[in-house]
């Protein structure tokens, strides 16, 4: 599978996860295996190799700036990068699957606290969950390259740079001003999180449920 990227003369592939990521697929839903690790995920969706492409930008600087404002550290920007390009994404968040029914409705969150990204075992298509891991991620790298997180949703729109998507003002302005956080519980501990909820297919097409309590736990 592939998403174009407008903003270069090729295209971004989306590989199919491997079995190690995917338990099962029925009526366009997949399911995605709790035995999965950060490590197979990234490699099996081709995430790495997306990153890497992002880091490799002539206007890199130029995108986090657009994403995370001026006030980043230009200095951890540059180590990022380069990790980026030399293959290492040690520095990336753990990956979490978790029941889908156990996240009232986020297809993933990710935590601060915890530095983990939490994501719904049921998704419904792998470009959705490519885009989700993104938008993950990129609150992840806000988190280091920003003394305070950056207002808004810098994940959405970090995902939107990072796969070369249009954005309109509109959608962009849209995005700058929401508050993704929610507050979810796991093994009884509070944790607040930036989570995605429900994605239509096109960018303008977006729903968030209000801040709720979720809980993590068995």
């Amino acid at each position: 599978m592939k998403l174009c990227n407008k903003f270069s003369c090729h295209c971004i592939k989306i590989k199919l996860p491997p079995k190690q990521v995917i338990e099962a697929k029925q009526k366009g839903v997949f399911t995605m295996t709790s035995a999965a690790n950060s490590g197979n995920i990234l490699m099996g969706l081709g995430l790495e190799a997306i990153l890497a492409q992002f880091a490799n930008s002539e206007t890199y600087y130029q995108n986090l700036t657009a994403i995370f404002g001026n006030q980043y550290d230009t200095s951890k920007a540059e180590t990022l990068r380069i990790q980026w390009q030399e293959g290492d994404f040690s520095n990336l968040p753990a990956i979490l699957v978790l029941p889908a029914d156990r996240l009232a409705g986020a297809r993933g969150a990710y935590s601060i606290t915890t530095d983990t990204i939490y994501i719904a075992d049921r998704q419904t298509s792998f470009e959705g969950l490519v885009n989700l891991l993104l938008e993950e991620i990129g609150h992840a790298i806000d988190r280091s390259l920003n003394p305070i997180d950056t207002k808004g949703d810098e994940g959405a729109i970090f995902a939107a740079f990072v796969l070369g998507q249009e954005l309109s003002p509109e959608i962009l302005n849209r995005w700058r001003e929401e508050d993704d956080r929610a507050t979810i519980v796991v093994d009884g501990r509070g944790l607040v999180v930036e989570k995605q909820d429900i994605v239509g297919t096109n960018n303008d097409d977006i729903y968030r449920e209000p801040r709720a309590q979720i809980s993590l736990r068995d």
